[in-house]
């Protein structure tokens, strides 16, 4: 079991380390390394418990990334005084810019892969033709998979 767990850290420790980042702008950059620590420390727990019922480990780790990161800036909010000294002059966490960030990362991470994919390539700025040549399908095909893709995001997020 801890041999699973181990390969699984290492498959998925610079994911954790980018989400942190990416969620709250940088902001927790200098503590990045801490929240992953307590974040594969609470996965550790569950994996013990739930090993065999946990059917999608990468679903499950984004919303263990998720409610920790909440933990973290609801904390924040309540004693601004444990940021980070070195953060930028001025820079303050935006807690709503990160909420959503995480909703719709929660969103994508029911995605399969392909749409992952595919919607990630579009967030990013590439066109149709530039996402079907980088996943190997038709331009026609990846216009087609974005529209259904945006109505799943938009009924998954009116829940």
């Amino acid at each position: 079991m801890a041999k699973r767990f181990e390969v699984l850290v290492h498959e998925y420790h610079t994911l954790v380390i980018s989400l942190i980042k990416r969620y709250y702008g940088g902001r927790f950059r200098e503590q990045a390394d801490d929240i992953s620590q307590e974040i594969w420390a609470k996965l550790w727990e569950s994996f013990k418990k739930n090993e065999n019922n946990i059917v999608n480990f990468k679903s499950y780790l984004y919303r263990t990334v998720q409610t920790t990161l909440w933990d973290t800036a609801r904390a924040l909010e309540k004693d601004p005084g444990q940021l980070d000294d070195e953060a930028e002059p001025g820079e303050t966490p935006n807690t709503e810019q990160a909420h959503q960030r995480m909703a719709l990362e929660d969103l994508l991470s029911r995605l399969d892969e392909e749409e992952s994919r595919m919607i990630r390539a579009h967030l990013q700025g590439f066109n149709n033709a530039e996402i079907g040549m980088l996943l190997g399908c038709s331009e026609g095909r990846v216009r087609n998979l974005l529209t259904r893709i945006k109505k799943k995001l938009v009924l998954w997020g009116g829940k």
